[in-house]
């Protein structure tokens, strides 16, 4: 468990830091980018309880606040009410991601 969750503060870094950062590793006891220890700070925005248009604003405030890291949830209920049925999920999750 501590692995994945190490894994995925990689991968999410590298995805973050990928136009500033040169090199991404992990020593046993800290994030290391770019040869320097890093502490991640991350906060996490519930985009169902915003609209689309409030996204990239709040995404600059919590930059603006020192975060490094966004962390959100998807409300599978929320695009999915009857299994099966689903209400264009990857369309609605796409657009978080692109910002």
């Amino acid at each position: 468990m501590k692995f994945l969750i190490v894994w995925l503060l990689v991968a999410v870094t590298v995805t973050v830091t990928v136009v500033t950062a040169v090199n991404v590793t992990y020593d046993h006891r800290a994030l290391v980018i770019d040869g320097k220890r890093r502490v991640l700070v991350s906060g996490s925005i519930h985009y169902p309880r915003s609209t689309p248009d409030m996204w990239a604003g709040l995404i600059q405030k919590s930059k603006d606040g020192g975060l490094d890291v966004i962390e959100t949830y998807v409300f599978w209920n929320l695009h999915e009410p009857v299994r099966g049925q689903n209400l264009e999920a990857r369309t609605v999750i796409a657009g978080c991601l692109e910002f």
